[in-house]
């Protein structure tokens, strides 16, 4: 991948762990341009000794050097990770309207996703049977009329959206909250390396940032960021996907809420917003398909795996008309945590089981 000049100095930018996303925009915004901030980085301290320290002054000027600037891009590149800056004309340039876009997007997999249309789907991360069905109906009717289906990885309607997205043959994006070096959650690193084969994964942290808590809520505006609108399938009234709610009323995005039993917590969220009048209500997929001016498309063959080897068999058996916790199966399996890690999600890709809340698993 060719990076510009300007590509460069945000991706230096980005090599210091120490500078936070309101400290870069600080140091960006006390010059006229990336390229005079860079050349003149050197010679101002005074001018920036309030965003940063002496030290960390010190560090990035040892540091400004085009030559180590490189040997980082190789070794993100020795990683299969691309960098789009907000001066690529790969980033999403609808999305540079908001205040709050971020510098630099780390990827994995197919970029020119990100200039297709994106919707956003979005919930709890205990989620029902309800909430499952629904997910999974939402992301395969819009994945297969050539929509990509955003969503942030986590637990629960995250994981059913892109795994119901990639079974019906659609592409995906996964907002990761992390660097790549740090999945989150681990039970999802095989579903996130079919992701980068058949859409893409992104964030804004490099690779060797961990899931830190706070991380999570600012990385829903990037799934809103990205997304011609948004779909909230089930969500209590304090489920993170209301973080992604408020971020698409900040950048007049719509978001649709899927309305569920008044009695039932894990829908709370979503029909007090329908309530308020902060979202529309979709019944079906159908719904966000008028508003993107969409024509349904009704010839599509959702791509099934049929073959089931004899591990995934054994696992059937075991898992007989229950609902089962992955400890129990991989004690009467007796499969490696990895292994039994990667058949189950090969499984619930192929439409073969369902794994539900708490690291359950049902047919």
């Amino acid at each position: 991948m060719i990076y510009s000049q300007n590509d460069k100095i945000l991706i230096w930018l980005d090599m210091f762990n120490f500078l936070t996303y309101h400290k870069k925009k600080a140091l960006l915004s006390s010059f006229n341009s990336p390229l005079d901030f860079y050349t003149n980085f050197s010679k101002n301290y005074m001018l920036l000794e309030k965003i940063i320290t002496q030290t960390q002054f010190a560090e990035m000027c040892k540091c400004q050097n085009e030559k180590l600037i490189n040997q980082y891009l190789l070794g993100l590149e020795s990683k299969g990770i691309q960098i789009v800056s907000c001066y690529s004309n790969l980033f999403p340039q609808e999305y540079k309207e908001q205040a709050d876009y971020p510098f630099v997007l780390y990827c994995k997999g197919d970029v020119s996703l990100l200039n297709k249309v994106c919707v956003g789907i979005v919930g709890t991360r205990k989620v029902s049977r309800y909430g499952i069905e629904q997910t999974e109906r939402f992301a395969r009717e819009l994945s297969t009329n050539d929509i990509v289906i955003v969503s942030g990885m986590a637990e629960g309607v995250d994981t059913f959206a892109h795994k119901s997205t990639l079974k019906s043959g659609g592409k995906t994006i996964a907002v990761l909250g992390s660097g790549f070096d740090n999945i989150y959650p681990t039970t999802n690193i095989e579903l996130s390396k079919e992701i980068v084969k058949n859409g893409l994964l992104i964030t804004e942290y490099p690779p060797d940032i961990k899931p830190l808590a706070y991380n999570f809520p600012v990385r829903n505006r990037i799934i809103a960021g990205i997304s011609k609108a948004v779909i909230i399938t089930e969500a209590g009234i304090k489920s993170g996907a209301l973080y992604t709610k408020n971020y698409c009323l900040d950048y007049n995005i719509e978001v649709f809420c899927v309305p569920g039993n008044v009695d039932r917590q894990s829908s709370e969220g979503c029909n007090i917003a329908i309530k308020n009048g902060e979202c529309g209500m979709a019944l079906s997929p159908n719904d966000v398909l008028e508003y993107l001016n969409i024509s349904k498309n009704i010839n599509v063959e959702i791509k099934k795996n049929v073959q089931i080897s004899i591990e995934e068999q054994l696992i059937l058996d075991i898992i007989g008309q229950d609902e089962v916790h992955f400890d129990e199966i991989q004690e009467k399996s007796m499969l490696s945590t990895q292994q039994l890690n990667f058949l189950l999600t090969t499984m619930e890709l192929s439409g073969i089981i369902k794994k539900l809340a708490g690291n359950f698993f049902c047919k």
